[in-house]
């Protein structure tokens, strides 16, 4: 008797489990603070999402819906640091994931643009080199959001037959901001050497402020070359690009 005890013991176990229905994944706190905001109630969903961000510093819709909660309170200064954040977050992350030959999701990329814009709407003091920051941004941003429609596999260089070769390679110019603040350094941008022979999906790793940047993605566009292969076909491939900025 003592070992039929144990076996029915498991018999029930498995009917009772058996019988239990899955139970869909509560909310998280965010998503309810956002629902919450969506709802007209922002003060509730403020310490939701103090609390997320406190949680997790990355969480870029946190910050972004805690900014837009703080705006329903008319608290426009923690709005802006709120909004900030976000923005600069997801920039931060993008350029980190380009390292990595990765993406952020589309999703995030496009509302973290919305953020930049929002931020300027909000931040009227702002000087014109900070708007443009915010602008370029933005920009980097949306653009980032639609490179997820890549026309074919994107290679390392050490898959590849023969790399890329560059048939001509313009250098960027100073323009008189960046040489009036004696602005010096390196641009240091990821792209991707296309196999139709056009450079896409040009990424910051590392800037220079006065519109230098800028500069150098103009620079980076009107590059000739003749594409890498793999097998005997044309190919993309991630590559590496350092412009230079000295004064003399």
């Amino acid at each position: 008797m003592r070992s039929v005890i144990p076996q029915l013991l498991i018999v029930l176990a498995i009917t009772a489990a058996g019988n239990v229905k899955a139970q869909p994944a509560a909310p998280s706190d965010r998503d309810r603070a956002i629902a919450l905001v969506q709802q007209g109630n922002p003060t509730e969903a403020i310490q939701l999402l103090r609390a997320a961000v406190k949680q997790n510093k990355k969480d870029i819709r946190a910050w972004h819906w805690l900014g837009m909660a703080l705006e329903k309170e008319n608290s426009v200064s923690d709005a802006l640091k709120a909004h900030e954040q976000a923005a600069k977050i997801a920039d931060q992350l993008q350029t980190s994931a380009i390292e990595n030959l990765t993406s952020l999701a589309k999703p995030e990329l496009l509302e973290a643009a919305d953020i930049a814009d929002r931020f300027l709407v909000l931040n009227s003091s702002l000087s014109e080199k900070k708007k443009k920051e915010w602008h370029d941004r933005a920009d980097f941003l949306r653009s980032q959001a639609s490179n997820d429609k890549q026309e074919d596999k994107i290679y390392k260089n050490s898959e590849l037959t023969t790399k890329p070769r560059v048939l001509s390679r313009p250098n960027p110019d100073y323009n008189e901001i960046a040489r009036k603040d004696k602005v010096s350094g390196t641009v240091v941008l990821r792209c991707v050497f296309g196999a139709d022979g056009r450079i896409r999906h040009i990424g910051v790793i590392s800037g220079l402020p006065d519109g230098l940047t800028q500069r150098a993605i103009d620079a980076a566009k009107l590059i000739k070359f003749i594409p890498a292969t793999k097998d005997g076909r044309p190919v993309s491939v991630w590559m590496q690009l350092e412009y230079n900025f000295n004064l003399y």
